[in-house]
């Protein structure tokens, strides 16, 4: 519902609203912060009436203090010049970002961790012991790994693995779609 949809987008933008900073501080303190690329993400409709039936959703996102820059079918072109003439609005967020080398970067990251004491495993988790409603163990291929806090970044297995610990999490994959364009013919600025 429309006020369910206000009420999570607070929670999700107090989630959001320091991750890049946070994120920017780890990298520099690995050496990696110059992988990160402030690019941003354009979304282009190809009709008047695709663009005006999602600015429902930008204002949302602008209340929540996400940069969406509206820009016409000219502006597009000029941004990237592949998608000249192909559509006839768009919508670019001018602070995302992207990593240019992500295997680098993830294993620079991991180094970074195992010096600072962090002991990397690599295991499927299974589930959980708990004794007197904390968890004691993590149940892992590699066999119990004794704990005293746990914390759930598993995507989309958090939320079976979350049940296992009573808790319900509101989380469902979804499948994620992109475009290629071959921009050999294109002139480049």
């Amino acid at each position: 519902t429309p006020s369910n949809v206000e009420r999570l987008s607070f929670a999700l933008a107090s989630l959001l609203g320091e991750a890049m900073p946070a994120h920017d501080e780890l990298a520099s303190a690995a050496g990696v912060r110059s992988s990160i690329v402030r690019s941003g993400w354009l979304k282009a409709y190809e009709s008047e009436n695709g663009f005006a039936g999602a600015a429902g959703e930008y204002a949302l996102m602008r209340r929540r203090g996400i940069a969406c820059d509206e820009i016409d079918s000219q502006a597009i072109g000029e941004l990237e010049p592949a998608l000249a003439g192909r559509f006839a609005r768009a919508i670019f967020h001018p602070e995302c970002q992207h990593v240019g080398e992500p295997s680098a970067y993830v294993r620079a990251l991991g180094d970074h961790m195992e010096q600072l004491g962090v002991r990397s495993v690599q295991a499927e988790v299974h589930g959980f012991e708990t004794r007197a409603d904390k968890v004691t163990n993590v149940m892992t291929s590699s066999g119990p790994m004794p704990t005293d806090a746990v914390v759930l970044a598993a995507g989309a297995w958090s939320k079976s693995l979350a049940a296992q610990l009573g808790s319900s999490i509101p989380l469902d994959t979804e499948r994620g779609y992109h475009m290629m364009l071959d921009a050999s013919g294109c002139k480049q600025p």
